[in-house]
């Protein structure tokens, strides 16, 4: 099982976060890390097959100040079948292509579903231009949706995000997904029909307060200095300790709605597939008011 956190944040922030995000869920994956953000219109995707505790390079990334970005995309990755897609680099999430001058970037976690076999999935899911590299689901599927995409999407508007959530919901047929996409403007994240692993986020405005991660002893935000900045922080749950859902800190943390598809721009959600648009970033922003029920 792999692992997912992703943000959009109305300002470039730096990626402390994220990075230390990795420190609690690597332990569990061990198959490699990644994490994608944009410094301009282009984007930088610095990912190993190692554990991120093993990399000099993951070190060097912590300790840089001047890494920031409007949008992130972190990973880390347990191969469900290390024989279809070894530990290597061509296989390590996230991946990237450009499409129509914009650099598009996914990470998926998930699997295919049991009885779903690769040639009856590929089978249903063809591709076009867009080819995978390595030998992962996760690649292949990025692959057939960029070839979606070139076809029906001109700019990202309400009826195009509408269509994407229909298309994420008919590849979830076939196999378990959560998913992340950006195109360097938008955040994109589905969540899986069956609640696979579960997601959720939590809004956060500077200046940021200190907080704890629920899987290591460090807090984390109190020395981040990103004065007027806002937006969401998206992560996959982890029940490796009780079986029960374990939020990556102590934040006021909403799960997404199993299906759902939510898109992000400037730290603000500006379509929800559950929810109406002028009230997503106002509910989903305002955790506080939810009842623990709404948060599982």
């Amino acid at each position: 099982m792999c692992d997912l956190l992703a943000a959009c944040f109305s300002k470039p922030v730096t990626a402390l976060f994220a990075l230390r995000g990795f420190k609690a869920k690597e332990r569990f994956n061990s198959h490699g890390w990644g994490l994608a953000w944009y410094p301009d219109r282009s984007v930088q995707v610095v990912k190993e097959p190692v554990r991120a505790s093993e990399s000099r390079l993951f070190v060097t990334l912590f300790e840089s100040v001047k890494l920031r970005s409007e949008i992130f995309i972190a990973h880390v990755r347990r191969a469900s079948d290390v024989r279809l897609a070894l530990p290597s680099y061509m296989n390590t999430h996230p991946f990237w292509r450009e499409l129509r001058g914009k650099a598009y970037v996914f990470a998926h976690n998930g699997s295919l579903k049991p009885g779903v076999k690769r040639t009856e999935f590929k089978g249903r899911f063809p591709l076009g231009r867009f080819k995978p590299i390595g030998g992962t689901g996760a690649e292949y599927v990025f692959c057939h949706l960029l070839d979606c995409i070139e076809r029906n999407v001109e700019s990202w508007r309400s009826s195009e995000f509408r269509w994407l959530h229909e298309k994420l919901s008919e590849l979830n047929e076939y196999l378990f997904l959560n998913c992340a996409m950006s195109d360097g403007s938008h955040l994109f994240v589905y969540h899986d029909s069956e609640g696979y692993n579960g997601m959720a986020l939590t809004f956060r405005r500077s200046p940021f307060p200190t907080i704890q991660l629920k899987m290591d002893e460090k807090a984390v935000l109190q020395e981040v200095r990103d004065e007027g900045s806002q937006g969401f922080v998206v992560a996959t749950l982890s029940k490796r300790y009780t079986g029960k859902p374990v939020y990556l800190t102590d934040e006021e943390w909403v799960h997404l709605e199993p299906g759902e598809l939510i898109a992000l721009k400037k730290g603000e959600i500006v379509f929800s597939s559950r929810r109406k648009p002028s009230e997503a970033t106002q509910t989903l922003g305002n955790t506080s008011s939810w009842k623990p029920s709404q948060r599982g």
